[in-house]
């Protein structure tokens, strides 16, 4: 149906070759880069940036909220208090979670919050969170979401992973980096070749020609009436 010819279709045609031969002059370029050994860079991240490479202590908690909103505070509390009372007595914290708890994700978690580091939590409830054995439920306490009843159900110590665990990918991470980089300079070098300048002629000659606006328009019946009520200077 000679659709290539349409001059729009030969433009967007022409726009999408440019960006896949950027694509692949950019793979081009990282592969020409001079090699590094990024084994030594792994390392010299491992020991400069011990964080990156350190599983955070976190803690596994089951929840149950009541919310304020829709009681007051003493029927809050005393929802929370029945719902401790019968975890402690044996019942199911899941049955109790679905069918007590006020917090949304309740229906699909069942009150398992998962295992987390106590920066996710808000500062209210991970101070409670500390507190706790494993095993322990926590008394009613308060905090901007409602009244919270929490049980510690298991907690993971921080753990540092040796270099050989981590330096697969500290090599991948150095890589990647690098080869950002390459790419990088070699677009800010194209950027800042003295050669490049802007053609504002064919610039001007694809903008739209707009009509030229009067510098001051014709004042309208209804501004001059205002202006003679004095309701405008």
């Amino acid at each position: 149906r000679k659709l290539d010819l349409l001059p729009k279709a030969q433009a967007e045609i022409s726009v999408q070759t440019d960006k896949i031969l950027a694509k692949y002059r950019g793979l081009q370029v990282q592969k020409e880069a001079p090699k590094i050994d990024f084994l030594a860079r792994a390392r010299e991240t491992y020991l400069a940036y011990p964080e990156r490479t350190t599983l955070p202590e976190r803690y596994e908690v089951w929840h149950a909220l009541v919310n304020t909103k829709d009681r007051t505070p003493e029927q809050a509390k005393a929802r929370a208090e029945d719902i401790r009372r019968r975890l402690l007595a044996g019942e199911a914290r899941e049955a109790l979670a679905q069918t007590l708890s006020d917090d949304p994700s309740a229906a699909q978690n069942k009150g398992a919050l998962g295992a987390r580091e106590l920066s996710k939590f808000i500062p209210r409830f991970a101070e409670e969170v500390k507190k706790l054995k494993i095993g322990e439920v926590s008394p009613a306490f308060e905090t901007s979401y409602g009244i919270h009843i929490a049980q510690l159900l298991g907690h993971i110590p921080a753990k540092r992973y040796s270099f050989d665990e981590a330096k697969l990918a500290l090599v991948e991470e150095a890589e990647i980096q690098y080869l950002r980089s390459v790419w990088a300079d070699y677009i800010e070098r194209i950027q800042n070749d003295p050669k490049l300048f802007v053609d504002t002629q064919a610039l001007d000659a694809l903008r739209p020609k707009l009509p030229e606006i009067p510098k001051q328009l014709p004042p309208t019946p209804a501004a001059i009436e205002a202006v003679k009520a004095g309701t405008v200077k």
